[in-house]
């Protein structure tokens, strides 16, 4: 992992100068990460060694000096296929109920101890209550939950809490088969029923195991929620309190949506980035998928900009440099805006100065066309 906490995508390997030694690191790198492409770098001529490369586990190799298109097209044809395989590998997982704490991306403290807290609760049979924002992510905690637990190769059923009635669970008690049943918005089940959960579990009538999701915020707190014993409580932290978490769960969107649209795209320009962590992101982990994917979608290059961003975010998005953003956005789009980026007015003195920057870009500094 890089020190923001991205996974490398792929490696150039130069065998120039020791053909050993790398041919030992591309034969470890390949048991290490079986899918992770290798583009080996070979001095011209050097047909041989690109064999002996080719046969340790290198994808491609290139012959040095190399140009700059035939190394981007040989990159771009690696992240493509590797894109492909991590979301074949994800939608496999989802289905066969087999998620782990590695499907949870994200390095932040914050994480990493909701991580430990998932894996020492999997080995339970304890009921389990996740609460979090909106869009935080609980389902993918539940099934990483069931992934992990005794109960991994048995069903995970899904069920809205304004939709479980009464007579609905008392026919699943019944039939005390063994699985997950993950409750969405439990603040909304019928005492009835929520009585009867509780009722099933402490006198072992039920094999299944229960994992609620509870929606805090619109003055709902985790504090209004009556936790019976034997209950676990696993908090989802909301995506603004994630730190570098953001740039991160961007990264990952970027190649699974790349993958899906059947681009080769690297990834989010530095400026994105900072565009993306400067936001409160009050739709959590859900806003920032739905943003990505809209960005993947209009791309047409390696990598989205901040000025391909910028229309796709909300009104009230704070810039790191946002003087320096609107001057990039109005530059590429041929306009300027008349709001700022919390949807006031802008002062006239604020326009008329876009106007002159963008006059001079568009003259390329010829002071007597401007």
């Amino acid at each position: 992992f890089s020190p923001s906490g991205m996974q490398t995508e792929v490696v150039l390997l130069d065998m120039s100068s020791s053909l050993e030694e790398a041919l030992e690191l591309t034969r470890k790198i390949r048991v290490a990460f079986p899918h992770m492409p290798i583009i080996a770098l070979t001095s011209y001529g050097e047909l041989e060694g690109a064999r002996e490369a080719l046969k340790a586990g290198a994808n491609d190799f290139l012959a040095k000096p190399v140009s700059h298109e035939r190394l981007k097209t040989s990159v771009l044809n690696a992240l493509k296929i590797s894109n492909l395989h991590h979301e074949i590998v994800r939608l496999r997982n989802q289905q066969g109920g087999i998620m782990t704490t590695r499907d949870i991306q994200g390095t932040s403290p914050r994480v990493m101890e909701m991580r430990a807290d998932i894996e020492r609760i999997a080995a339970t049979a304890q009921t389990v209550v996740l609460y979090g924002e909106f869009g935080t992510g609980k389902e993918l905690v539940a099934r990483a939950i069931h992934g992990m637990s005794a109960l991994s190769h048995s069903p995970f059923t899904t069920a809205r809490a304004s939709e479980l009635s009464l007579e609905t669970l008392q026919f699943w008690i019944s039939q005390n088969t063994e699985g997950t049943l993950y409750i969405r918005d439990s603040h909304r089940l019928e005492k009835s029923v929520r009585q009867a959960l509780i009722q099933a579990k402490q006198h072992g009538a039920w094999q299944t195991r229960i994992i609620m999701a509870h929606t805090i915020g619109d003055h709902r707190e985790v504090s209004s929620y009556d936790v019976s014993p034997g209950e676990a409580l696993i908090e989802v932290p909301p995506l603004r309190m994630r730190g570098n978490d953001i740039a991160c769960l961007a990264h990952y969107f970027c190649m699974r949506f790349s993958a899906l649209e059947n681009k080769a795209i690297t990834g989010l320009q530095d400026a994105a980035l900072d565009m993306l962590g400067s936001y409160a992101w009050p739709g959590n982990i859900r806003q920032l998928e739905n943003i990505i994917f809209r960005a993947v979608v209009q791309c047409s290059d390696t990598e989205i900009t901040a000025s391909a961003l910028y229309p796709l975010m909300p009104m009230d998005v704070t810039l790191h440099d946002s003087n320096n953003t609107y001057k990039e956005y109005c530059l590429n789009s041929r306009q300027l805006p008349l709001c700022d980026a919390k949807g006031n007015l802008r002062r006239m003195q604020d326009l008329e100065s876009d106007m002159i920057y963008f006059a001079f870009q568009h003259y390329k500094g010829r002071m007597s066309e401007i």
